[in-house]
């Protein structure tokens, strides 16, 4: 079994437009789980069609503690050749992929492992920055006004 633990922070119309989570729960060796961390009704909605976990968040948590929570979750289900995939929202990753990437680690016996991401469909141009780092305008707009960019 592979399961895919996605965490959003109001996600619901990327993971929709995506399209990525509602092919890969057609696969029966894969279970999807998302830790709703704003309680999107319309994500929730949408996890109940696509039988995908639809866990909400009663307090917002960050990235690592949801998807600690979501581990957690199914601990007492996971075997030992059972693996546990942390997924961003707005990735798309068709199921031959992911299972070519289990494949990999399996075989190379990887405790964790990561894949190239890329910014379009034909995997042309890769996504070397995965993060946006604030730059000092940013620090300055935080403390004057109270306001990340990023929240």
């Amino acid at each position: 079994m592979i399961y895919i633990s996605i965490v959003s922070h109001g996600h619901y119309e990327i993971i929709k437009k995506l399209g990525a989570l509602s092919n890969l729960t057609k696969n029966s060796f894969v279970k999807i789980i998302i830790k709703d961390n704003l309680g999107e009704k319309s994500l929730e909605e949408f996890c109940y069609v696509n039988n995908i976990t639809y866990l909400k968040n009663s307090v917002k948590k960050g990235f690592g503690k949801n998807n600690n929570e979501v581990f957690n979750t199914i601990a007492q289900n996971i075997k030992t050749d059972d693996f546990f995939v942390v997924m961003n929202p707005d990735v798309f990753i068709d199921a031959n992929v992911l299972l070519e990437a289990v494949y990999e680690c399996d075989k190379s016996n990887a405790y964790v492992a990561t894949v190239n991401l890329y910014r379009d469909f034909d995997k042309k141009e890769y996504d070397n920055s995965i993060r946006k780092f604030p730059c000092v305008m940013d620090f300055i707009h935080s403390f004057l006004f109270g306001k990340n960019k990023c929240s």
